[in-house]
C-alpha cells in the first residue's frame, strides 16, 4: 500500500496545485465577464482590432489558456476543485464552432447559474442576465431570439 503512495506522490501535488490555481483564477475570469455575456453575443473586439500577426498570436494564447482551463476542469471532476465552473471558464475563453450553444447549455443548469452569480456577488458585480434560449434559427452574430 505504501508503494502506491511512493510512486504517485506527484498526483497529490498536482491535485493541490490545480485546486489552488482554480480558487485564484476562476473568480477573476467570472467577475471580469460582462453581466450580459450569456444573454447577448458580442464579438471579441480587442483581438479583432489587432493587425494580422498580433491577432494570430493573441488568438493562439487565448485558446491555449482555454485548453489549460478545460483540462484542469475535467481533472477536477475527479479530484477536489470546481470542475464544471472551470470547464465553463475554459470554454468561454476559447474560440470554436458551437461554443455558444455549449456555454448556454451549461449555464442553463440552475446550480451552475446560481454558483456563477454567487461568485459575481462576492466580487461586487451585477449578476449574470438569464441565458438566451437557443432555437434552431439562432445565429451567434445576430441578436438573440425573442422569448
Amino acid at each position: 500500500m505504501l508503494k502506491i503512495f511512493e510512486e504517485f506522490w506527484w498526483l497529490g501535488i498536482f491535485s493541490i496545485a490545480t485546486f489552488v490555481l482554480t480558487i485564484l483564477i476562476l473568480p477573476i475570469v467570472i467577475v471580469r465577464l460582462p453581466a450580459d455575456y450569456f444573454a447577448v453575443h458580442k464579438a471579441d473586439g480587442f483581438i479583432s482590432r489587432q493587425n494580422r500577426r498580433w491577432r494570430f498570436s493573441l488568438l493562439f494564447l487565448k485558446n491555449l489558456a482555454g485548453v489549460i482551463l478545460l483540462v484542469m476542469g475535467f481533472l477536477m471532476l475527479f479530484i477536489p476543485g470546481q470542475g464544471v465552473l472551470t470547464i465553463l471558464a475554459g470554454l468561454s475563453v476559447m474560440n470554436f464552432p458551437g461554443k455558444r450553444k455549449l456555454e448556454i447549455r451549461i449555464v442553463s443548469n440552475k446550480k451552475v447559474f446560481h454558483s456563477l452569480n454567487w461568485i459575481r456577488s462576492k466580487g461586487k458585480k451585477e449578476h449574470f442576465h438569464n441565458p438566451v434560449k437557443i432555437s434552431k434559427s439562432y445565429h451567434p452574430r445576430k441578436s438573440p431570439p425573442a422569448p
